[in-house]
């Protein structure tokens, strides 16, 4: 199992060393990938000795204080897509077999496991006396029902999250998912991100680089449209579930009733160029552009070349990773009308639509008719209190996980006492007193999903 990364001290230094455990490839400038090197980040700041075991396939990153190790790659293989694929099926294998290892190696105070890395960790891995922190970016069962539908696989699927989630120390989350999590384990505390990003002003940029003036110029005239092009931008994968296609349908019907506008869409694959260039109406062709992925330090620039931001996911219950930089843009927001939208954007700043072309027109026009009163949605964390929000997490992971030991039988099997209806904290000179649950308890604010 190659590494590389950073030489540290991987001693286990005075906070503890961490296991992270990412099954993507990184790094790659995409949702997750993007998500896991803020986390592993903050932890080398804060002293923790970091491994990060990730997919043999990504960029060579350097962090403070993290050590990136690989799994096997038998099959050769050179790119994983996004979503479920054979390529993606074998590398977890491997994957597998290499955290099985890697832990056996011991001495780690934490491991934090990231999507499916936390269904492997319930499935006979001993942890070794760690902390589990579960990375939760979406539901699985959720994300699989559309291919598997309701019947016996998503009933085992559903179970096994369920056991997934009871398996952990902490449960982080991305916005929209916590209540989720909070019927499948009532007991387990839960947090929701919120992650920085490239804001400028703010002093740091470790979220993403913020614009740069002459380089939204230069996105501007590279894409050859008028200087009052009226620009309603998309950024992020394109795969079907993100709804991009629904953009492209209604683009006929936004310019039947702002002929100015001009729709953008930015993250686009060789393959995706085509399956959307084919989409397009012929007469929208000329107020459409669809761009290939751009580097993470670029996003902030070319959200600054539009006049509003758009999201047109339609399904699932975990906000995409992008929404963050949305937020921070200052810019209008017009997103799908769904529960997760409307409960974790809010603000002046937001329009919505059902999904169709004519209410996406409809509430654009309402936007151009209102330029200069759309306030911008609100801030998002500074890259300091991200960093305060990782440590919170992981000192309540660690005392929960003394908790659980504390209760924890001959056989092995944790057995609260039947009086407590969530975590309990010890309290010094006194017996444990039972912590705040539901929405106090989870320390959440609203807040990775994929890009």
């Amino acid at each position: 199992m190659p590494a590389n990364g950073t030489d540290v001290d991987r001693s286990d230094g005075a906070r503890g060393r961490v296991l992270v455990v990412s099954p993507q490839p990184f790094y790659q400038d995409r949702g997750t990938p993007i998500a896991v090197r803020y986390v592993a980040t903050a932890l080398g700041e804060l002293g923790h000795p970091v491994d990060l075991l990730a997919f043999p396939v990504g960029e060579d990153v350097e962090m403070r204080g993290v050590r990136v190790l690989r799994s096997g790659n038998p099959l050769r293989l050179n790119g994983v897509p996004i979503g479920l694929s054979w390529p993606k099926i074998a590398l977890d294998v491997s994957l597998f077999r290499a955290l099985r290892r890697q832990i056996r190696t011991g001495g780690y105070r934490w491991i934090h496991a990231v999507e499916e890395a936390a269904y492997m960790m319930a499935l006979g891995v001993d942890r070794g006396g760690a902390a589990l922190v579960v990375d939760m970016a979406s539901s699985i069962p959720e994300q699989l029902e559309r291919s598997v539908g309701r019947g016996p696989i998503r009933a085992a699927l559903s179970r096994l999250e369920r056991r997934v989630l009871a398996n952990a120390d902490h449960v982080v989350c991305s916005a929209g998912l916590a209540d989720r999590v909070r019927r499948a384990a009532v007991m387990t505390p839960v947090s929701e991100w919120r992650f920085p990003t490239p804001t400028a002003g703010r002093g740091d940029d470790r979220g993403g680089a913020p614009p740069d003036p002459e380089r939204v110029l230069t996105i501007r005239r590279e894409l050859g449209l008028d200087a009052d092009a009226w620009i309603l931008l998309y950024t992020g994968n394109m795969a079907r579930y993100q709804g991009v296609e629904s953009l492209l349908d209604a683009v006929p019907a936004l310019l039947d009733r702002l002929p100015e506008a001009a729709l953008v869409l930015v993250g686009a694959t060789q393959d995706d160029e085509a399956r959307l260039g084919n989409r397009v109406a012929d007469s929208a062709r000329h107020r459409v552009r669809i761009q290939r992925r751009v580097a993470r330090g670029e996003i902030a620039s070319w959200m600054q070349i539009a006049d509003v931001l758009v999201l047109p996911r339609a399904h699932g219950s975990n906000l995409a990773l992008k929404a963050f930089d949305y937020l921070s843009s200052g810019k209008p927001i017009l997103a799908t009308d769904c529960l997760l939208h409307r409960r974790t954007l809010g603000g002046p700043g937001v329009a919505y639509f059902d999904g169709s072309s004519e209410s996406f027109a409809e509430a654009a026009m309402d936007i151009r008719r209102r330029t200069g009163e759309w306030n911008p949605v609100g801030a998002t964390p500074t890259w300091n209190e991200f960093r305060d929000l990782v440590d919170s997490i992981y000192g309540r992971a660690r005392a929960w996980a003394a908790e659980r030991n504390h209760w924890r039988n001959d056989d092995g099997v944790v057995r609260p006492p039947a009086s407590r209806s969530g975590p309990v904290r010890s309290v010094s000179g006194g017996a444990p007193r039972r912590a705040e649950t539901g929405r106090r308890a989870s320390h959440a604010t609203r807040g990775r999903g994929s890009a």
